[in-house]
């Protein structure tokens, strides 16, 4: 288990900062973060090149039998979940990429999302974060079509639509108690359980001086293992294993730590908390086991790169990195995730799972 720390929740200044920030989707990075010693580089390993074997775009139990703009994967041991920015709906696929349920549509009704941006799947639930109004909503995926739950009521898992101490950025996770981690900044706090109500319990030791950490939207978090988590760390192009006694660090190399366009850095009037907007690097994760498949921006304007993060053998042993070319997508890759040596990769309009060499 992670020891909750006893860092401090954002004042109620930077409270409504954040509240503002969330309605326009901005995202965070800190401006010139000086290097850190106790962060590891990484280098790349090589290249590995998939063979393209099914791909989804279309299904009759789609609402418009296509998909719209395709903004998130998860993936589970059993199944996956594709996100539908555009209808508001999550499909739920088994990883033969054959649809088994649909749930949502857009409207803000209780099985209904406004923009929804992240899922989490597992072999009896399907989690949706819905930041437009601030909850999680969690489905039952039990039935064996995929209309079976279409139309049922979901069950809200998180409301912080009375608080303002969370913030709902991009990504979730849930761990094996049940419990729900958002990245939340403030202190030395990365990463916080967050109950039904909204309280906050923060996680993890402190990542560096306390006037480094910053609110930011667009920070990952996933499960690694039994209980760690992994989170992305956005301002430093960092990846970071937080156990239950220490947490350690690897930052990817050039050129996927430089920030592709400038970034201004707001404060709200003297507060600890600082704001920087720009555009996030990382644009989705996900896998199984020990292995993530990450889909990273590079510098400038030469795009986004399939990326393998293989962690073998002990746990503070420094991960694998291998560069993924996929080159049957018609698209630009959204998401991707790994499972064993399946690939799965989304663009905005269709899934596609490749094998592994």
């Amino acid at each position: 288990m992670i020891v909750p720390g006893a860092a401090p929740l954002p004042s109620l200044r930077a409270r409504s900062l954040l509240s503002l920030l969330l309605v326009g989707g901005c995202s965070g990075e800190a401006s010139n973060a000086p290097a850190d010693p106790a962060v590891a580089e990484l280098t790349l390993a090589g290249t590995l090149t998939p063979h393209l074997e099914r791909v989804l775009t279309s299904s009759p139990a789609l609402p418009d039998s296509i998909f719209g703009r395709i903004v998130h994967l998860d993936l589970h041991e059993t199944s996956l979940a594709v996100l539908d920015g555009l209808g508001s709906v999550v499909a739920v696929a088994n990883h033969d990429l054959r649809i088994l349920h649909v749930v949502g549509q857009r409207g803000e009704g209780p099985s209904e999302f406004v923009r929804p941006v992240a899922s989490r799947v597992g072999p009896r639930r399907i989690v949706v974060m819905d930041p437009g109004r601030r909850r999680l909503v969690g489905f039952a995926i039990d039935g064996p079509h995929a209309d079976s739950i279409a139309r049922a009521d979901g069950e809200t898992v998180v409301d912080l639509r009375r608080s303002g101490a969370a913030s709902l950025g991009t990504d979730f996770a849930i761990r094996q108690d049940g419990s729900v981690v958002v990245p939340v900044h403030e202190g030395p706090t990365f990463a916080a359980a967050v109950d039904r109500a909204g309280d906050l319990t923060a996680l993890g030791p402190a990542t560096g001086p306390e006037e480094n950490h910053l609110m930011r939207l667009f920070d990952r978090v996933a499960t690694m293992g039994a209980d760690d988590l992994l989170v992305w760390d956005d301002d430093r192009a960092t990846v970071m294993r937080v156990g239950d006694r220490e947490t350690l660090r690897w930052r990817l190399p050039e050129p996927y730590r430089s920030a592709s366009e400038p970034r201004q850095s707001v404060s709200p009037g003297g507060d600890a908390l600082a704001i920087t907007l720009g555009k996030p690097r990382l644009k989705g994760w996900a896998g199984t086991g020990h292995s993530i498949c990450m889909v990273v921006e590079q510098d400038a304007d030469a795009g986004a790169d399939l990326l393998l993060l293989a962690f073998e053998g002990a746990a503070d042993v420094a991960p694998t990195l291998w560069r993924i070319e996929a080159d049957d997508m018609p698209g630009a890759p959204v998401s991707c995730g790994v499972d064993e040596d399946r690939l799965y990769v989304v663009d905005e309009i269709g899934a596609y799972r490749f094998r592994l060499p």
